[in-house]
């Protein structure tokens, strides 16, 4: 177990880590995440053992809107999403181009669809931009409190934990989705309801 400052020298650190499918812990805008290269398809079972918990759905970070593009299909209020929000606390959950299904194990896929995270901080979406989308989940054991800052991390085994201090919201993410040409809100997170209604409201179902 290696500790490091998330600045660039503990950004090359991770992405070395990353590449030799290593699990890495990391801020993001919202908790600690950990996580693995989706090109390193072994790795990221080590993560559902760290977590003690069973194979299921992951979101996946991804650096910005051009990377989305190439793994997911966009309708045009989703784009007009994106463009009011490039990046935030939210997950959106998209449908997989079918080219890009390959790239998956089946379990990270949920009725054709991925969750996707573009956080604000920066280490996260740096990583993807040196390595590839990069799995998120909260670095915890299954169930436990997901932590806020890095000393909240309790997880144990990954190979390198980047320290940014407390995160910047210190709550979950929102979680979205299109269905019938609106947004649903299927949990509220830091990207708080009003501030979604204030921009697209009138698309909000």
């Amino acid at each position: 177990m290696e500790g490091a400052a998330a600045d660039e020298n503990g950004l090359k650190k991770a992405v070395k880590v990353l590449r030799n499918g290593g699990v890495v812990v990391y801020p993001t805008d919202t908790l600690y995440g950990v996580g693995v290269a989706l090109s390193q398809p072994k790795a990221i079972l080590k993560v559902f053992e760290l977590k003690r918990m069973d194979p299921a759905p992951l979101s996946i970070v991804m650096s910005g809107i051009e990377m989305i593009k190439e793994y997911t299909m966009l309708s045009g209020l989703v784009l007009g999403f994106f463009e009011i929000f490039p990046a935030g606390p939210f997950t959106f959950f998209l449908p997989l181009r079918e080219e890009r299904k390959k790239d998956f194990p089946d379990f990270m896929i949920k009725e054709g669809l991925v969750g996707v995270r573009v956080p604000v901080h920066a280490i996260p979406r740096r990583l993807t931009e040196c390595v590839g989308p990069v799995t998120s989940t909260s670095a915890n054991l299954h169930g436990a409190i997901p932590p806020r800052n890095f000393m909240e991390v309790s997880l144990e085994g990954a190979d390198l934990y980047l320290d940014d201090g407390p995160c910047l919201y210190g709550r979950g993410s929102t979680i979205l989705k299109e269905e019938k040409g609106n947004l649903r809100i299927l949990r509220e997170g830091a990207l708080e309801y009003s501030v979604i209604k204030k921009y697209l409201g009138e698309y909000i179902g």
